[in-house]
């Protein structure tokens, strides 16, 4: 059974979307950056990188913006499924 979609938009609150996860991680692997790497960029340990890139943990509309400005992307293309 597939999660829902949901987004929540008010700043602080995290992103839900099954893509999103998968999606960083085929970005970074993409871009030829580890995981060390790219969480460095954004601030986080690379545990929580995983985390996310697993969808373990919903990812902060934060560290999506930060996503988003690094890869030079719009948040519609994180969104949808590569």
């Amino acid at each position: 059974m597939k999660k829902p979609e949901k987004i929540k938009g008010s700043y602080g609150k995290p992103f839900y979307n099954q893509n999103i996860g998968e999606n960083i991680r085929i970005l970074r692997i993409r871009n030829f950056i580890k995981q060390q790497d790219l969480s460095s960029v954004l601030g986080i340990s690379r545990q929580m990188l995983s985390h996310y890139e697993n969808n373990k943990y919903l990812v902060p509309e934060e560290i999506v913006k930060k996503i988003i400005i690094h890869f030079n992307i719009e948040l519609s293309d994180l969104l949808q499924k590569f």
